[in-house]
C-alpha cells in the first residue's frame, strides 16, 4: 500500500561529532601510531573492539573496552607510548676493581671495616688489600718517616697515625693542675706561670701558653694512661707492640735538679719497661734554652696496658717544665 504525500523518515538524526583537538604540544606521534588513531577515530564501537581483537584480543576485558571507549570519545588522548631508556642500568659491584678500589679509598677508615667489609666477599677483599690502605696513608699525608722504610702492615699503619695523638692531658698547665696526681708538693709548692716568664725564655717550636713550676722544696706529680681507654685494644698492643715515644720540656737559670720516669705497667700494675735517665743537675746558674728530654720503646713485652708518667724536681727559683707528651705510633715524615 502506497501513501499518499512524502513519506515520513525513521532514519535517526545525523550524529554530531565534536572536532578532534590537536594533539598536545611537546608530544609527537609516530607514523604508525597515528595511521591507527585515523581508524580509531572513524570506527564504530563494535569495529574497535575487532581491531582490538585482532591485534591479540586485548580489548576483550571490561576495562579495556572503556579505555578503547575513551580513545574513540577522546582521541587527543592517542599518543605514542613512552620508551623507556633500552640501556642496561650499571650496578656498583659492576664496576672494575680499580674504579671501585678508588672508591672505597675516599671512605673514612673505620667504616671500612665495620660496614664496607662485611658488604659482600668482594669488598672484604678489596678492604684487606694493602694497596687500598697505601693509598688512603698518602691520601691523607700519613708517610713513613724515611721514604724506603718498609711497611709490613699498611692497614695498621694508617690506624695508628690515626688515632696518634698527645696522651698527657693537661700537659701545659693551663687547665690548672687538672689530670695531674702531686706525690711531692714541698716548699713553696707547686705552681704555674705564663711563657715566656721572668727569663724572658720562649719555647722554641710551636706556641706554649704556659708551664709548671717546681719550688726549692722536691716536687713530683705523675698521671697514668689507660691504654685500651684511648682505643689501644690488647692484640695491637701484644702483636705489633707500636713505638710508645715520650717527650718532656725542662728549664732551669740556677742551681736545680730535673727528673723523668716513664714505666710500662700490666692490667695488674706490674712494672715490664722503664725509662730512669739520670737526674739532671745545674750547679750553677746560666741562662740554657728550653730542652728536651725523649725516648722511645721498641720491642717492650707483651702485656702493656698502662703507662706512667712522671716528672718534677727542685730548685733555688724553681724548675719549669712544660709540653709533656706520650704518643703511641710510629714516626711519620713531616
Amino acid at each position: 500500500m502506497s501513501l499518499g504525500g512524502d513519506a515520513p523518515s525513521f532514519a535517526p538524526p545525523p550524529r554530531e561529532v565534536a572536532p578532534a583537538a590537536p594533539p598536545r604540544r611537546g608530544r609527537r606521534l609516530s607514523p604508525g601510531f597515528a595511521s591507527s588513531c585515523s581508524i580509531i577515530v572513524g570506527a564504530s564501537p563494535a569495529g574497535l573492539l575487532r581491531l582490538g581483537a585482532e591485534r591479540g584480543g586485548d580489548c576483550a576485558s571490561p576495562s579495556s573496552r572503556w579505555r578503547a571507549r575513551q580513545r574513540l570519545v577522546h582521541p587527543e588522548t592517542c599518543f605514542a607510548p613512552t620508551t623507556l631508556c633500552s640501556k642496561k642500568m650499571v650496578h656498583i659491584r659492576d664496576l672494575p676493581s680499580d674504579i671501585l678500589l678508588d672508591l672505597l679509598s675516599r671512605v673514612p677508615g673505620r667504616d671500612l671495616v665495620r660496614n664496607c667489609r662485611l658488604v659482600c666477599l668482594q669488598w672484604r677483599d678489596l678492604v684487606d688489600l694493602a694497596t687500598l690502605w697505601k693509598r688512603k696513608c698518602l691520601q691523607e699525608g700519613f708517610d713513613p718517616e724515611t721514604p724506603d722504610r718498609s711497611v709490613p702492615d699498611w692497614k695498621v699503619f694508617y690506624f695508628l697515625c690515626f688515632m696518634k695523638r698527645n696522651l698527657i692531658q693537661n700537659p701545659c698547665g693551663e687547665d690548672g693542675f687538672n689530670f695531674w696526681e702531686i706525690e711531692s708538693h714541698e716548699g713553696d709548692k707547686w705552681r704555674i706561670e705564663e711563657l715566656p716568664g721572668a727569663r724572658r725564655r720562649d719555647f722554641p717550636h710551636h706556641p706554649v701558653p704556659k708551664y709548671f713550676v717546681t719550688s726549692q722544696g722536691p716536687c713530683t706529680k705523675h698521671q697514668l694512661i689507660s691504654l685500651k681507654k684511648e682505643g689501644y685494644w690488647d692484640e695491637l698492643m701484644d702483636e705489633t707492640k707500636p713505638d710508645i715515644v715520650v717527650k718532656d720540656w725542662f728549664h732551669c737559670g740556677c742551681p736545680c735538679r730535673y727528673q723523668l720516669r716513664v714505666k710500662l705497667l700490666s692490667a695488674d700494675f706490674r712494672v715490664l719497661q722503664e725509662f730512669r735517665p739520670k737526674d739532671v743537675i745545674v750547679e750553677q746558674c746560666s741562662d740554657r734554652e728550653w730542652r728536651e728530654v725523649s725516648y722511645t720503646f721498641h720491642s717492650y713485652p707483651a702485656g702493656v696496658r698502662h703507662v706512667l708518667f712522671k716528672h718534677g724536681g727542685q730548685g733555688w727559683y724553681g724548675m719549669r717544665i712544660t709540653n709533656s707528651s706520650v704518643n703511641v705510633g710510629p714516626e711519620t715524615g713531616e
